[in-house]
């Protein structure tokens, strides 16, 4: 991308959904400067029997340890209107609860009409909105 157009390399951020929501927060945990701001819609966080809870758990730590500096700021999406057998909402609310009790820069934006599948085109404009507010 920036060979082709002007990047602000200060700014980037990332957007993922379901399987792409779940690596955004892995993304969070392993780099957490890596985006100026993290999106993590509907995060398949039950995958891998639930594998996401212990890298949330590595990096609390190190959170708390101080051995983090500045990071990325998090906006969670989840859709409401299903009921997940997998825990999805749950999961992904608790993940930005936590988050927020860190010290963390934290939304957490709740779908109340949408499933699973729709939260994309629902988030879109909340999602660039959150991406372009300056820290």
């Amino acid at each position: 991308m920036a060979q082709r157009y002007p990047v602000n390399l200060e700014r980037q951020s990332l957007f993922g959904h379901s399987f792409g929501g779940l690596f955004a927060l892995y993304a969070l945990y392993e780099r957490p400067q890596a985006f100026e701001a993290i999106v993590a819609a509907s995060p398949s966080m039950e995958w891998n029997g639930q594998h996401i809870l212990e890298e949330e758990r590595v990096f609390r730590d190190k959170v708390q340890a101080g051995k983090v500096g500045a990071t990325s700021r998090l906006m969670v999406v989840v859709a409401t209107a299903t009921r997940w057998r997998s825990g999805i909402g749950p999961h992904a609310g608790r993940a930005a609860g936590s988050a927020l009790r860190w010290g963390l820069r934290v939304r957490l934006q709740r779908y109340p009409n949408e499933v699973h599948a729709s939260v994309p085109a629902q988030a879109a404009n909340d999602t660039l909105r959150f991406a372009f507010t300056l820290r």
